[in-house]
């Protein structure tokens, strides 16, 4: 099938495209939330979570690359150190071995928890998440919780955008 270039251009312009998103329940979390006016309290706990934008999936991406590319730049300014060296000021500004912290966490974070905490600044609508250290303290103290919610909303990214009517 041929695409057609000119029904395109207008759906495009004539329709507004729907963004999907998804109500995440989260009963193990509902110590968090409050009932808001008139809604019952036994109500479920959700998350809501949309796609993200193409914009926003290249911003998750070149977070990762800069976490890799400062590890690599370390490597060349002080190449001349012994490893020991190069790994303790690896230790000081968080890129060295993954040694766990008094937090629990690792001082170097693995590519897909970064990737996953910026899904989630991006990706999570209510409760909107202020910065990457509110995402960063609900991983670590929530993190099967965080982990089934940025794979949602990898998920539903995945589908892209709905036409509208």
């Amino acid at each position: 099938m041929k695409f057609n270039e000119e029904v395109f251009n207008q759906k495009i312009e004539g329709v507004k495209l729907r963004e999907d998103t998804i109500e995440v329940i989260n009963p193990s979390l509902k110590k968090l939330f409050t009932p808001e006016e008139g809604e019952d309290e036994n109500s479920p706990p959700f998350w809501r979570c949309r796609q993200l934008t193409a914009i926003e999936i290249a911003l998750v991406n070149q977070q990762v690359e800069n976490s890799k590319n400062t590890d690599q730049l370390i490597e060349r300014l002080w190449s001349n150190y012994s490893k020991e060296k190069i790994n303790a000021i690896k230790n000081i500004i968080g890129f060295g071995e993954p040694e766990i912290d008094a937090s629990g966490e690792p001082e170097v974070l693995p590519e897909d928890y970064i990737r996953r905490m910026y899904v989630a600044l991006y990706g999570l609508i209510d409760p909107k998440p202020t910065d990457i250290q509110w995402v960063r303290k609900f991983a670590r103290n929530w993190p099967q919780e965080f982990m089934m919610i940025s794979t949602k909303i990898l998920s539903l990214t995945g589908f892209g955008a709905s036409l509208g009517e």
